[in-house]
């Protein structure tokens, strides 16, 4: 949504409403606010109205889900899909309860386009011994592993893409380990831990290390209010500390807005 959004009206801590972009596309006039904005995670004013840009409906659309019973497997295919001549809209990994790891492909455009992409996605799974079914309402339940995650911590990482299938197996392997979503384009990787509050904090900065040594990032996206004390958002300060906290002094200066959100608030 962010990459679609070109005009905001924010509310600010001391009251006053600032607007920023426009009404239109072709708006390209001062700093994009809108990002900044989107991105503070209402740590620096809350936004009380957007505007986006509107894209036409997909001619066509078509998805598959499929099983896998190995995680090298269900990467690879994801991996090759993603890399593949025929563009897909959607390519996640999922696992969850069980050692089965799960794929969902989805594909819009086109119908001759479409049908190609998932012929080419059905081809990659079947060569690793998948079996694919027809996509129902799995990639929207994926998207809402966020809003499910309300117990224990979500540890949400960005990684290299080729770092993601031996972080996932790490994240499995975990005691407190309840659910994996992975997007196989980006590498953004979610993992839910639920159980013991000191297990949950010991896996979740277990995860956070992982990352980093693969060159990644992460942070703890939710957790618990029992662990908000003993489990920061944010392991690390980021590069940039110094710039952030200074936007955020000018925008909040008695930093009233989202305390403990971010790395700098």
């Amino acid at each position: 949504m962010r990459d679609l959004l070109i005009g905001t009206e924010t509310a600010l801590a001391d009251g006053t409403v600032a607007r920023a972009g426009g009404r239109v596309v072709k708006n390209v006039a001062g700093y994009d606010l809108d990002k900044l904005l989107v991105g503070s995670f209402g740590t620096l004013g809350v936004i009380v109205e957007a505007t986006f840009k509107v894209l036409p409906l997909p001619a066509a659309s078509e998805g598959i889900f499929a099983e896998l019973a190995r995680s090298p497997d269900v990467f690879a295919a994801a991996h090759a899909i993603v890399r593949g001549a025929s563009p897909v809209a959607a390519c996640v990994v999922e696992r969850g309860e069980g050692d089965t790891w799960r794929l969902a492909v989805e594909a819009r455009g086109t119908a001759s386009a479409v049908r190609r992409a998932i012929q080419d996605a059905r081809r990659e799974i079947t060569v690793r011994h998948g079996r694919a079914a027809e996509l129902g309402d799995d990639l929207g339940r994926l998207r809402e592993l966020p809003a499910r995650a309300t117990d224990g911590a979500l540890v949400r990482v960005a990684l290299p893409v080729a770092a993601t299938a031996p972080f996932a197996d790490t994240a499995a392997g975990l005691e407190t380990f309840a659910a994996l979503v992975a997007d196989a384009a980006s590498g953004v990787t979610r993992v839910h831990l639920a159980g013991d509050d000191d297990a949950v904090i010991q896996d979740a900065e277990a995860l956070l290390l992982a990352a980093r040594v693969v060159s990644g990032a992460g942070r703890v996206e939710r957790r618990g209010e029992r662990l908000r004390t003993r489990l920061p958002a944010w392991p690390q300060r980021p590069s940039g500390d110094a710039l952030m906290r200074r936007v955020k002094d000018m925008f909040d200066p008695a930093h009233v807005l989202e305390p403990g959100r971010s790395a700098f608030a």
